[in-house]
């Protein structure tokens, strides 16, 4: 196991930095919810109304993601800024995740770099966030 060193801290607050500013700039750039049918929007309101899963709505997935999403409902209220939040808090863990895992089989350019490409690849330039408007 790799220890974070200072150079790690360093690279991880630039990781963060950067996602700070890309969220500021990009807000509002996100997918639309309507073409991705809102099953992750419907399925928690509906189980949260007191519909079973599997019994009463049919769910195409595992339910975990629907039990977290009725749970983030609960604490923060039924809202697409709730969903969009829990997946930017996610989409950091993950990137940071990256960084650590590549980072005990590379140095920290390196691991700061291939979190950076997938960053920019996965988040910035995929469908959901796509630069330009429609």
């Amino acid at each position: 196991m790799v220890a974070l060193f200072k150079k790690d801290i360093f690279y991880i607050l630039l990781l963060t930095f950067i996602i700070f500013i890309s969220l500021t700039l990009l807000r509002g750039y996100f997918g639309d919810a309507i073409i991705a049918c809102g099953r992750e929007l419907h399925l928690p309101q509906a189980m949260l109304d007191g519909n079973i899963l599997f019994k009463d709505i049919f769910g195409m997935y595992n339910p975990l993601g629907y039990q977290i999403n009725t749970l983030l409902y609960l604490l923060f209220g039924n809202s697409i800024t709730t969903l969009q939040f829990a997946g930017i808090v996610n989409s950091y863990f993950i990137l940071i995740a990256i960084y650590c895992i590549s980072r005990c089989f590379l140095e920290s350019i390196y691991s700061f770099a291939i979190s950076m490409v997938l960053f920019l690849h996965y988040i910035c330039f995929s469908s959901g966030w796509s630069l330009r408007k429609n």
